[in-house]
């Protein structure tokens, strides 16, 4: 089993008070916590626990790892050794639909816990108040305080998205954890910040085998010459405007 150095973004909200997360920080704990879920999809596991303390962030490189899959299960699994009626989940978190049956649920829930993790992280603050069956019962039947009562400092994209992910209807939300993390890359750029090249969200796509290459110092007109199997370029002097655009100086004909 890995060790890992850090601390759960619960204990990370805690100690910061009062004082909200950069809104590009929030937004990549989540990204990082939806590629995991993507994976965890992918072998065909719901979470089913998705909350802040079980989001770990390493103090060495800032990775978040998604902890406790006790809860998990495979979508194709029937679920024997739990009793019929009882809730499984996070109240603070908990999709309407697993709130009715914690068996018979998808990705889907958790993203919509991702969802609420994420209006969280932002405000501080869990989109329900009361006691277990309060909350429980407004995620089923009642809206959160929008986002932006809470901070002005969103992009609307964001708003959205928040929106999206805690839709009450599954079919309303993102339909993967990939696509999730996709729009958060958006809103981290949106905002301001920057998403890392090794864990950015869409593949880097290869460069070309081929690449062809023009010089900066604009050579006698008309001239094309091969040097070390490259074709190299050269603009026509009757097309200065080409010339320009390319950064070369207009040049005039030669008698």
């Amino acid at each position: 089993m890995e060790y890992v150095d850090g601390t759960d973004l619960a204990k990370t909200l805690e100690n910061r008070g009062k004082v909200l997360l950069p809104v590009t920080e929030a937004c990549d704990y989540v990204r990082q916590a939806a590629l995991g879920l993507q994976h965890a999809h992918q072998k065909g596991m719901v979470h089913r626990d998705v909350k802040p303390g079980n989001l770990l962030l390493c103090h060495k490189d800032g990775v978040v790892k998604l902890l406790d899959m006790g809860l998990a299960r495979l979508q194709e699994a029937k679920a024997l050794t739990t009793a019929e009626g009882s809730v499984m989940g996070t109240p603070d978190y908990i999709a309407p639909e697993q709130a009715l049956d914690s068996h018979t649920v998808d990705i889907r829930a958790d993203i919509y816990s991702l969802g609420c993790t994420l209006y969280h992280l932002l405000t501080a603050k869990v989109p329900f108040a009361g006691t277990q069956g309060q909350k429980i019962a407004a995620h089923m039947h009642k809206e959160p305080a929008p986002v932006e009562s809470h901070r002005a400092d969103l992009p609307r994209y964001l708003l959205v998205l928040v929106r999206k992910m805690m839709a009450k209807k599954p079919a309303d939300r993102c339909q993967t954890p990939a696509e999730a993390a996709l729009a958060l890359e958006h809103c981290i750029k949106l905002a301001g910040g920057f998403v890392p090249r090794e864990v950015e969200t869409r593949p880097l796509k290869p460069r070309p085998v081929e690449e062809v290459k023009i010089d900066t110092v604009p050579p006698r007109p008309r001239l094309q010459r091969r040097r070390q199997g490259i074709l190299l370029l050269r603009p026509r002097s009757k097309t200065p405007a080409l010339g320009r655009e390319q950064g070369y100086p207009a040049t005039t004909p030669h008698p």
